[in-house]
């Protein structure tokens, strides 16, 4: 098996460009596994807490625009979880209530 990030060259460099990515692929090919080892390689190198959040809950609301916004806020507020290391981890809360008081400002 390949590693999960040789797959994906240069986000680091998008990253620290301050770029965005779409990360677009068939089921079962990788993708989370891909983000958590970026997400873990990413914090290691203590520039960055990464903080790994999803939409998928909101696919249940197809034709419902804001309850589709709501819910995935909702469930970002309920997650509160990263894969910072444990150096970053008191440095993690700060940020998460930074996530809180956007979500809730929604």
């Amino acid at each position: 098996m390949l590693p999960p990030l040789s797959r994906l060259p240069n986000l680091e460099h998008l990253i620290a460009q301050q770029g965005y990515f779409i990360l677009h692929a068939p089921r079962q090919t990788g993708k989370t596994t891909a983000m958590l080892a970026l997400a873990k390689q990413l914090a290691a190198g203590g520039r960055y807490t990464a903080v790994m959040l999803s939409v998928e809950v909101g696919a249940a609301f197809s034709r419902d625009l804001a309850g589709a916004e709501q819910t995935i806020l909702q469930s970002w507020r309920n997650a509160q979880w990263s894969f910072a290391v444990s150096a970053l981890r008191a440095d993690w809360w700060l940020r998460i209530r930074f996530i809180e008081k956007y979500c809730h400002g929604c």
